[in-house]
């Protein structure tokens, strides 16, 4: 029988896999000279946003993910015990983090891009910002519900290591 961390080491480090996927599919729109995304990047201003969420993707989305599996399945490792871990707060922590990165990094990357395009077109500042306001409050909640698995997480870990010392 698979033991709990390496089951939950084995979800983590998957869906890190899968993001670098999305990873390199978000990549190619650079490639395309007629969309204009190394003009965007380079622009700065709104274009900083697909920058950040660009960025973010590959260090939350495919690094945090992997260490999280990683820190499940060391953990027990570590302390000696193997089946301490609360499976439902790990599977949350997962669905919430991943719902959170999807979320809030490619809705970053995809305002981002929006605005910079916006700007290469010399659109006026305040049109631009009614756009980009627009994304501000969703990628608010999406960061809320990452902040949400990640602190069901360190739960997870610290009821795992109270567990352990008994």
């Amino acid at each position: 029988m698979e033991e709990i961390g390496q089951k939950w080491y084995r979800y983590y480090s998957t869906v890190a896999l899968l993001n670098s996927t999305v990873a390199l599919v978000i990549t190619l729109p650079v490639f395309i000279e007629d969309w204009n995304v190394a003009k965007v990047i380079s622009g700065g201003s709104a274009g900083t946003w697909l920058t950040v969420g660009y960025l973010l993707f590959f260090i939350v989305g495919i690094g945090v993910l992997y260490l999280c599996g990683l820190v499940y399945c060391l953990v027990p490792k570590a302390v000696g015990k193997e089946e301490i871990y609360s499976e439902k707060l790990a599977a949350t922590q997962l669905v919430l983090m991943e719902i959170a990165i999807l979320g809030a990094c490619l809705g970053l990357y995809i305002a981002g891009y929006i605005g910079g395009r916006m700007l290469l077109a010399k659109i006026e500042a305040p049109k631009i910002h009614e756009i980009l306001v627009q994304f501000v409050l969703p990628i608010l909640a999406f960061v809320a519900a990452g902040l949400i698995g990640a602190s069901l997480g360190i739960i997870n870990y610290a009821l795992t290591l109270r567990k352990a010392a008994k």
